[in-house]
Order: structure tokens, then C-alpha cells, then sequence
């Protein structure tokens, strides 16, 4: 069996212990390895040896994207690949990668000066499909493996492996719990866990009552998952007060970084004293600017306004650049024109109420929300009041494609969606996808009149979603993101992370005996048993 996965980040790790387990029971005759982020790969090298044991074929971002910017692009060899890869465009590759679209900061500043010009984009573009088509080459992989789409290089892993016919697997969030699940598509929902809402088969017993039972946590605490961000107006202030400790702990590993000569040119990787100086500094005091700017004009509405609210229209931002925006939710990258576009297809005297996302408080300048405020019929929330609290007294809730979708139809709410949401499956009755801003208000009012909360539509799809998904901590504990804390206070998280992995390996074997991946145990390596059913695949076209 061959195999290539596509990771970023920490997620090499992941992937390569998730490899080492897969082996006790598959063999594995290549293995290739997309990887991002050359920092954090020379110290994984250093403590883990699964990469040169195993003669892994490594497709090298840094190595693309760190090309000479003197160079003429090859037009007509962009011009080939997009007729046979295309999505329809080449753009939404580049689109979905915010480190080479957007400016070099942008993970710890709003900046949407891009850091390549369109040249050097194009350049880069054309390496990477080379260095990608060629691991096909190699590789001849019976699966893709993909930890998630932020990188161009995964988009076009996908984009090839579906001009070849070859299964992709991406690991996502289901934003239910701690379950996880593979889709088949970095920009759309699961089309296995799809076709099992909509067929006739039963659901089991056990999983009806564990969705019944989250269903009716949510109605009371509010949506929460694995991987969620924490936002508390405390941690602002605490970044602040620490901020000369950390920036001084930073500048050894910037100087270090600078020094060495890949680092230093790779795309992936900002600079740690400059995103240190923005994170501990400038949104810290962007944010208590804003804030307190935002208070003296009053012109955001408090919690002990929302009972004597006039009807409004709830709209939750998205921190950018996200994939919930350049991958979920294309046409919409100006959160402010959609905003405004909403606000006029609303009837007279109803408002559109905005609240930030917890992320972005202190990352957008003031001018921003100076834009929104423009707008009449906007107003804005406190961003520190939960979403719960907000959803029960609006009349419909808009997003692109967040989790607070999901939360606002457990609740009662209509939703109007406009991004590829998984929730969109949902009847559409209670959940409305918008695909023509010109019929907007139509759509809106359609919604409204028509809105019926449907409780077993709510069921099937999370008992389907638990029952197809796997349990795994993924975020809090194996990667171990900051601020994504989840209650499993009767594990430690040194348990956390080997249930996950173990979970992960058997929910792995489960997927590729369903898509038709043959394992190869011992007795067929003894039997020289193809590795693969898989008809072989022509990699010259």
C-alpha cells in the first residue's frame, strides 16, 4: 500500500506516529510526506527518526516557495495544469494559502497587502505544481492523507489526487464535541456521512440518545467543541503585563531564525519577534482602544440591552484570513460588503447586530468597524458576550459557514447560510443556503414565513456525525494549541493523546477497508498480494 499525507506544521508528528501505528497491521511500500514549516521539521528530525527509517519521498514547501523572484513565470505550463486540475481557477489555490495571498503578518495583524507580488505568486504556483506532480510520480499513492486545507500545496494534493482517482482523506473538526471525521474535499462536508443522512437507514439506539443528550447541553451551555477558542478580556490584559519577559524570550529564536538561511526565506514562518511584538502589544492595546472608543460613543449594545432590543438579525464575524472564508466561503472575502448586502435585504426596522470573533479582538484596526458603523441599520455587541446569550433573542441568525450556524438551529433559530457549512444539509426550513445576493431579501423573508424547527432532522445528523466520526482530542491535547482547553479532567493529557492516536489508527483501518483500500497484513506480503484492489493509475498525462 502507498500512501502520501499532507500535513503542516506539528502535524508531521502526527502523521508520522500515526504512520508508526498503522504499521503493526499495514504495509506501507511508499510514503510520501507534503511538509510545511521548515523550523518546526529540522527539530522533529532531531527526536524523530520514522522519516529517514522509512525513506519517506518529502515534497518541501520552503522549497517552492523560497524560488529566485527573477524569473518569468511559465504561462502556458499554468495555463495546462489549470485545464486539467482547475477549480475552475488556479486562483482558489493561491486563494487558500494566506502565508503567499495575504501580507506576512497576517496571523497576528489584519494585513491584506499581499507579501508576493503577482509574478512571484504565479512562480511559486508553478513550482509547486511541478514538485507536487512529480511525488505523484514517485509516490503512486493507493490514498491521500490530508490534516487540513491552509496551505496552497495540500489544495493542489487534492485537486491531483481527484484528476487521478485516488481517495483523499482530510482529517476535520465535525464542531461536534471531540469527533472528528475524513472528508473527501478540503471545501465541502463529508459525502459518505451525506449520503447516510439522506438514506432511509437506521440509526442505532445508543447514538440517538448520546445526540439526543448533546442536543439538549447545547440548548443549555451553548455550543462547545474540541478546539474552540477560549477569549477572555483577562488574557488580553496578561499578554500585555508580560509582554517584555516574552518578547525578550523571543529574540534569541528570531535571531536564530534569521541565521539560518531556509527559515529565514520560508513563507510559512513570519518572524517570531515581530508576530511576539503584535500578539503581546499591538492587539492588546488595539483592543482596549477600540473597546473603550467603541463605549464612549456607546455604540455597542451591552447584555442588559438585548430584552429591549428591537428585532435584529445576528451576524458573527470571522477572524481572516481563515479557511471558514478563502475555502468555505469564496465569494464572501469582504466580511463588510456581505454585511452590507444583508443589511439592505432585511425589512424596514429590522437590525443587523455584529459581533467579533474571539480571535479577532485587537487584530483589526478601528477603521473596520467605522465601516460597519456606516452602514444605518448596523449595530455592534460587546464581542465578549457568548454567542449563547445572543442567539435567543434574535429573529435569524447569518453566517459563511461558522459553528454558531449549527448552535443557532439546535436553538430554535432560522438560519441563513452562505458558505459550503456542513449544517447545510439541514431542511431548508430551518436552514437556507444563499447562492444569489440578488434575491436576498426574497430569500430572507421565504425563511421567516416558512421557518420550522425540525427536531429528528437535528438528531439524524448528529447521531450520523458521532456514529462516522472518531473521538479525538486532537487540538488540545496531541497538538497542543494554547487556549483550547476541553473537559476531560478524568484523563490526563498524556492519556488524551495515546486514546487519540489509538482511535485514530483503528478509525484509519475502518476508512480504508470502506473506500476500498485493501490492507496488506503479513500473510499477503508472504502471498505477494497486490498492495491495492485500486485499478493502477497512468501518472504521464
Amino acid at each position: 500500500m502507498n500512501i502520501l499525507v499532507s500535513t503542516m506544521g506539528k502535524y508531521l508528528e502526527v502523521g508520522s506516529k500515526l504512520l508508526e501505528k498503522l504499521q503493526t497491521e499495514l504495509r506501507f511500500d511508499e510514503i510520501g510526506f507534503f511538509v510545511a514549516d521548515s523550523r518546526y521539521y529540522k527539530k522533529l528530525l532531531k527526536t524523530n527518526s520514522f522519516i529517514q527509517k522509512n525513506n519517506v519521498f518529502l515534497i518541501k514547501e520552503w522549497e517552492y516557495t523560497g524560488i529566485p523572484r527573477n524569473a518569468t513565470p511559465d504561462f502556458e505550463l499554468i495555463k495546462a495544469y489549470e485545464n486539467k486540475l482547475g477549480d475552475p481557477t488556479l486562483w482558489n489555490v493561491l486563494l487558500c494559502d494566506r502565508r503567499v495571498f495575504f501580507g506576512r503578518y497576517c496571523k497576528s495583524k489584519q494585513d491584506y497587502r499581499p507579501r508576493f507580488g503577482y509574478h512571484e505568486q504565479l512562480l511559486i504556483l508553478e513550482q509547486a505544481l511541478v514538485s507536487i506532480k512529480k511525488a505523484f510520480k514517485k509516490v503512486r499513492p493507493d490514498v491521500v492523507l490530508s490534516f487540513g486545507t491552509s496551505v496552497m500545496g495540500d489544495y493542489l494534493i487534492y485537486l491531483f489526487a481527484k484528476s487521478y482517482g485516488i481517495p483523499y482523506l482530510q482529517l476535520k473538526a465535525t464542531k461536534i464535541e471531540n469527533y472528528l471525521a475524513f472528508h473527501d474535499a478540503p471545501d465541502a462536508f463529508s459525502s459518505f456521512i451525506s449520503q447516510q443522512y439522506v438514506s432511509d437507514n437506521p440509526i442505532p439506539k445508543a447514538f440517538l440518545e448520546k445526540a439526543h443528550s448533546y442536543l439538549a447541553s447545547v440548548v443549555k451551555k451553548g455550543l462547545k467543541y474540541e478546539g474552540a477558542i477560549l477569549s477572555e478580556r483577562s488574557r488580553l490584559l496578561k499578554r500585555l503585563t508580560s509582554a517584555p519577559i516574552n518578547l525578550f524570550k523571543n529574540i534569541p529564536g528570531a535571531m536564530k531564525d534569521y541565521c539560518d538561511p531556509v527559515i529565514r526565506r520560508d513563507a510559512h514562518i513570519p518572524g517570531k519577534f515581530r508576530s511576539a511584538l503584535n500578539y503581546n502589544i499591538y492587539q492588546p492595546l488595539n483592543a482596549y482602544y477600540i473597546s473603550k472608543h467603541l463605549r464612549k460613543h456607546a455604540k455597542y449594545i451591552e447584555r442588559n440591552m438585548l430584552e429591549k432590543s428591537d428585532p435584529f438579525i445576528f451576524f458573527p464575524l470571522h477572524f481572516e484570513p481563515e479557511v471558514s472564508i478563502q475555502i468555505f466561503g469564496r465569494p464572501y472575502q469582504n466580511q463588510i460588503e456581505l454585511i452590507r448586502n444583508i443589511a439592505l435585504s432585511v425589512p424596514v426596522g429590522r437590525k443587523v447586530v455584529v459581533k467579533e470573533h474571539p480571535r479577532s479582538i485587537g487584530f483589526r484596526p478601528y477603521s473596520y468597524y467605522q465601516k460597519l458603523l456606516d452602514i444605518p441599520n448596523v449595530f455592534l455587541i460587546d464581542p465578549y458576550i457568548k454567542a449563547h446569550q445572543i442567539i435567543p433573542y434574535s429573529q435569524l441568525v447569518a453566517v459563511i459557514s461558522g459553528s454558531i450556524g449549527f448552535e443557532a438551529a439546535i436553538m430554535g433559530k432560522p438560519v441563513l447560510s452562505f458558505g459550503n457549512a456542513a449544517y447545510n444539509i439541514l431542511p431548508e426550513t430551518m436552514v437556507s443556503h444563499c447562492s444569489n445576493l440578488n434575491q436576498l431579501g426574497k430569500q430572507i423573508k421565504k425563511l421567516s414565513d416558512r421557518y420550522a424547527y425540525d427536531e429528528e432532522a437535528l438528531l439524524r445528523y448528529a447521531a450520523i456525525i458521532m456514529k462516522e466520526s472518531v473521538p479525538i482530542d486532537l487540538y488540545s491535547a496531541i497538538i497542543g494549541k494554547k487556549h483550547r482547553n476541553y473537559d476531560q479532567k478524568h484523563l490526563t493529557k498524556s492519556e488524551r493523546i495515546d486514546i487519540g492516536y489509538l482511535n485514530l489508527a483503528q478509525y484509519c483501518q475502518r476508512y480504508f477497508k470502506k473506500i476500498g483500500v485493501v490492507n496488506t497484513t503479513e500473510a499477503s506480503v508472504k502471498n505477494k498480494e497486490p498492495s491495492s484492489s485500486r485499478a493502477k493509475v497512468s501518472y504521464n498525462g
